[in-house]
């Protein structure tokens, strides 16, 4: 519903902000998703996950043909973990991280999580991690960001809008079927 509309979004945008032009071959992808193989060549990889959303408000609204859309918006964190292969100063995770902590702010990629109803609410501290992977030493800067997103969930088989709903009895026999209720009273008697 809204994580396979925004995951392309996120993903772009955090890669587009965490780079300079002068940086090595590296990769962004999601966490428990599926990975691409880690190339000897590549130095650096971003991972992002979500790892919670809370819901800030959902309400039911019909369109003009009585077809129920769910309209809301969403809390979420999402975990950007940077990893440097390369562990000189200037490749060090924490450039990474703190580049897309800093950049996240400027117009552009405002204006394209924007377009996908997604805003940045804030940043939290740029932790360190320590990590090994094959016998290797690895940098690795942990970074939530704190997230908002705005969806729109349209019903795929709509029921409409029930205005009312009257029950009366009915009954039938294979060869006769009464034109009234003959148990339908039309008035409220008093109490007995």
């Amino acid at each position: 519903m809204i994580w396979s509309e925004i995951a392309d979004t996120l993903r772009s945008v955090i890669a587009s902000v965490a780079l300079e032009t002068a940086d090595p071959l590296w990769s962004t992808e999601w966490r428990d998703q599926k990975q691409t193989f880690a190339s000897p060549t590549v130095q650096a990889k971003i991972v992002l996950h979500i790892t919670s959303s809370a819901d800030l408000m959902t309400e039911e609204r019909y369109d003009e043909d009585n077809v129920s859309e769910l309209h809301g918006m969403r809390n979420f964190t999402l975990n950007v973990q940077a990893k440097s292969y390369n562990l000189e100063y200037e490749q060090w995770a924490f450039e990474y991280a703190e580049r897309i902590r800093t950049r996240l702010r400027r117009a552009e990629p405002r204006a394209a999580l924007l377009a996908a109803n997604v805003a940045l609410v804030s940043a939290g501290p740029i932790l360190s991690l320590k990590a090994i992977e094959d016998g290797h030493a690895v940098s690795v800067a942990n970074l939530d960001l704190f997230m908002r997103c705005g969806f729109t969930d349209r019903d795929a088989t709509p029921t409409g809008w029930i205005e009312s709903l009257e029950l009366t009895t009915h009954l039938s026999s294979p060869a006769d079927e009464w034109p009234v209720p003959p148990n339908l009273i039309a008035e409220l008697l008093p109490p007995a």
